[in-house]
């Protein structure tokens, strides 16, 4: 669990409760499972509007949970960033 690596206080998707948002369900249906579930309805599958807004919540989390890292996961964490940007 990525708590493991944080402060306390840090706080996944700002409190966001994923599974009640209509995207954590389309998800759920289009991954490998075995469901009777899965939809055959376009309409219902993920399209470029979700995939942008699961791209734009992931990257945030990226950047709001490297904050709350604890030593010293910090570090490793701000090192690897630093040499893979160049910074090192």
């Amino acid at each position: 669990m990525a708590r493991q690596f944080t402060v306390d206080g840090y706080n996944p998707f700002n409190g966001t409760e994923l599974k009640k948002n209509g995207l954590y369900g389309k998800i759920n249906k289009q991954i490998v499972h075995l469901t009777y579930d899965r939809t055959d309805d376009q309409n219902l599958k993920i399209g470029p509007k979700d995939r942008q807004q699961l791209r734009g919540l992931i990257e945030s989390e990226i950047i709001e949970f490297a904050k709350w890292l604890r030593p010293p996961d910090d570090e490793v964490w701000s090192h690897a960033m630093a040499q893979r940007t160049g910074e090192s």
